[in-house]
C-alpha cells in the first residue's frame, strides 16, 4: 500500500519520458505529458484518502491522529521510492538520455559562458542525480503530508465515517 503511491509516480515519469521520444508535435507531448500528471495526482489524492479511511473504518479503536500519521507514512514511502527511481532513471537507466539533454543546453549557453563556468556547469552534471532524488524527496514528501493533512481534517477527522468511499 504504502509503495503504490510511489509506483503511479514512477510509472507516470518512464511513461512521459517514453512519450517525449515518439514522433509527436510538442503540443501534443505538452498536453499528453500534462493530462498524465493531472491523473496521476488525482488518482493518488484518492489512493490516499481511500487507505486512510480504510485504516479509520478498519481499526475505530485506534486515535484519530494515528490515522493521519498513517498518511504522512505512505506520503514519507512514496516520496522515497519515487525519488529512488527518479534517481535510478537519471543515474542508470536512462543515463545517455539526460547527458544528451544536458549537453544541448550547454552548448546553447556556451557562447554566454566563460571558461569556469563551463568546467562548473560540467561537474554539475555528476551530481545532478542526487540534486533530483534530494529535491523530489522534499517535494513529493511535503506535497504528501499536506494532501494527507486536507484529507484527515477535510473528511476523516469527523466521527461519521460510513463504508462508501465518497461522502
Amino acid at each position: 500500500m504504502r509503495l503504490m503511491l510511489g509506483m503511479i509516480s514512477s510509472a507516470n515519469m518512464f511513461i512521459g519520458q517514453y512519450l517525449s521520444t515518439l514522433e509527436l508535435s510538442k503540443t501534443m507531448i505538452t498536453l499528453t505529458g500534462g493530462l498524465l500528471w493531472c491523473a496521476e495526482t488525482a488518482g493518488c489524492i484518492c489512493l490516499m484518502y481511500f487507505y486512510m479511511k480504510k485504516f479509520a473504518l478498519e481499526f475505530p479503536s485506534e486515535e484519530r491522529k494515528t490515522v493521519h500519521h498513517l498518511g504522512v507514512t505512505v506520503a514519507f514511502f512514496s516520496a522515497l521510492l519515487y525519488s529512488a527511481m527518479t534517481f535510478a532513471n537519471i543515474a542508470y537507466f536512462s543515463a545517455d538520455y539526460f547527458t544528451a539533454a544536458y549537453q544541448q543546453i550547454l552548448q546553447s549557453a556556451a557562447p554566454a559562458l566563460d571558461s569556469s563556468s563551463r568546467a562548473m556547469m560540467t561537474k554539475f552534471i555528476e551530481i545532478l542525480p542526487q540534486i533530483y532524488f534530494f529535491s523530489n524527496l522534499i517535494y513529493c514528501f511535503l506535497f504528501g503530508s499536506i494532501a494527507s493533512s486536507i484529507i484527515f481534517f477535510m473528511s476523516i477527522s469527523s466521527s461519521n465515517l460510513s463504508y462508501s468511499l465518497f461522502r
